[in-house]
């Protein structure tokens, strides 16, 4: 009974440790607990050299100060107005980003940049007055 007892609970074993190394990827969970989510990685690119640099220009290539830019990346949003140099940027953000340029006087323009990781884009936009 002894010698059965124990084949039995090496077969168990040899079961088990069978299931390990087939690839098993299932998680012993508690009943009536909730498995853990499995952690987002952080980004893989450089925040620093991730983004764009734009320049708000009138027809004639002069910059223009005091452009209110709104930036839209999904569903966040983000304003910020053009330097004395009429220059804006972002870092930091990947994907399609939308931007309004607006100022009195002048034609709304809407366009947008594509930001993949590690580049700077560059971003032109030219009012014209109205």
């Amino acid at each position: 009974m002894r010698a059965s007892i124990r084949r039995g609970s090496w077969l168990l074993i040899v079961i088990l440790l069978a299931g390990l190394g087939t690839g098993c990827d299932r998680t012993l969970v508690r009943p009536g607990s909730t498995p853990r989510p499995t952690p987002t990685p952080g980004p893989t690119f450089d925040p620093e050299l991730t983004g764009f640099d734009g320049i708000v220009v009138d027809e004639s290539g002069d910059p223009i100060a005091g452009v209110r830019i709104v930036l839209q990346l999904g569903q966040r949003r983000g304003t910020a107005g053009t330097t004395d140099e009429g220059t804006f940027f972002d870092r930091g953000h990947v994907g399609e980003i939308g931007i309004t340029a607006t100022l009195e006087g002048y034609e709304t323009v809407e366009t947008s940049v594509t930001v993949v990781p590690d580049e700077i884009a560059e971003v032109e936009i030219i009012l014209v007055e109205e």
